[in-house]
């Protein structure tokens, strides 16, 4: 049986997940894959089974709680702050 084989791209939109967590994930260990040179290569089975487990749309992800207690004021906002710095007159 021969195992096909995908990139951290592939990957990553198969998953639905940027490419420096696919390559978390791997590193964790959630899904196999090797490391070849210098480059991540996935076993697509591993992929397929993470994607099953994960795929779970009743389950929510919790936002993380605000450092401060106080809710600080707002005192500018700065929209063309670019290179030339059109906001440096108002």
């Amino acid at each position: 049986m021969s195992t096909a084989y995908l990139s951290v791209k592939e990957t990553s939109e198969m998953l639905g997940y940027s490419e420096q967590y696919v390559r978390k994930l791997l590193r964790s260990g959630e899904i196999n894959g090797e490391m070849i040179g210098n480059r991540w290569v996935v076993a697509s089975e591993s992929a397929s089974e993470y994607r099953c487990k994960e795929h779970n749309p009743d389950q929510v992800i919790p936002d993380h709680a605000r450092r401060a207690s106080s809710k600080p004021t707002l005192k500018a906002l700065s929209f063309f702050s670019g290179c030339m710095g059109l906001d440096l007159g108002y």
